[in-house]
């Protein structure tokens, strides 16, 4: 399944420059031959790939999707709730993934504690090289600090079907895209006590757009302006209100906390998909998506 495009980045992707040369990479590529995935990381954004996999970590267990235009790790409660960190291509000094597509459950524990082994000792810089054979056999990482390799097998799982989080582009109640500066301050001011559930609100009248919880320390809401400087875009041509549980919805939150920009849709259902765009030092632009079914029921949609 092809990687699906991001709305805050629908422009094609610059190529990104390798700082390995030719005859390093046909040299990989030699010692390789057996692989149907190869990628490389180097420092700088093995740092940035670090930080988005922590933020989808609060599963044991990924979905590892591999085409030719990056990878996906995929964390879900199937039907209910789902996150995918998008790993674009541009991101990986080498990038070859031979078969077309790659598919495998992984432990995404382990594949976190791998890359963090040796990042950031003593200021040296680290590549991780990443390889698989095929159905059946494990996903390596080998880790290069100052000379010294480490590898790392990790076992991976026959993928079962995927059941996704069902959002219907047609049927899109309303569209948001801003800075995630005014998310993030929104989603602490809201999050901050327990609570069932978050309610979401939309408007094309003030004001415009509310998140609000009800908790036994009382209602907290916060409101933003469809004219805030915060915000990009805003379509809403009907009033909607949509709950969704507290729980998931927190599950957002490190990867808004990483963020640069915020997009959130919602469909004549309910389903609300957020994405999350970042980008990296070296100004590659990938994304985080997230998406969730609606805890309190859709009768509640004015």
């Amino acid at each position: 399944m092809p990687a699906r495009n991001s709305e805050m980045h629908e422009e094609q992707r610059s190529q990104a420059t390798s700082d390995v040369n030719t005859t390093t990479q046909e040299t990989v590529r030699d010692s390789h031959r057996g692989d149907v995935f190869i990628a490389k990381l180097e420092s700088s954004n093995l740092k940035t790939v670090i930080r988005i996999l922590k933020s989808i970590s609060s599963k044991k267990i990924a979905h590892f999707h591999a085409v030719e235009s990056g990878i996906k790790f995929i964390i879900q409660e199937p039907g209910r709730f789902q996150m995918t960190a998008y790993l674009a291509k541009e991101l990986f000094v080498q990038y070859d993934c031979r078969k077309g597509e790659v598919r495998f459950k992984v432990s995404l524990e382990n594949v976190l504690n791998s890359l963090q082994m040796f990042v950031g000792i003593h200021g040296q810089a680290t590549t991780a090289l990443f390889t698989y054979k095929g159905e059946g056999h494990a996903l390596k990482i080998q880790i290069e600090e100052s000379g010294f390799h480490t590898d790392c097998e990790i076992k991976t799982i026959n993928v079962d079907e995927l059941v996704e989080v069902d959002f219907r582009h047609e049927d899109r109640l309303c569209r948001v895209i801003c800075k995630s500066d005014c998310m993030r301050d929104a989603f602490q001011s809201i999050l901050f006590w327990p609570s069932t559930a978050v309610t979401i609100k939309m408007s094309n009248r003030a004001p415009y757009f509310t998140l609000e919880t009800v908790s036994d320390q009382g209602t907290s809401a916060a409101t933003i302006s469809k004219d805030s400087d915060y915000i990009e875009n805003f379509e809403c041509p009907n009033d909607i209100r949509f709950g969704y549980r507290q729980l998931m919805i927190k599950q957002a939150q490190k990867a808004l906390a990483i963020s640069e920009k915020t997009s959130i849709r919602i469909d004549g259902r309910g389903v609300l998909l957020m994405q999350f765009m970042i980008r990296t030092e070296e100004e590659v632009t990938t994304f985080i998506e997230f998406g969730c079914v609606p805890h309190i029921d859709v009768d509640e949609h004015e």
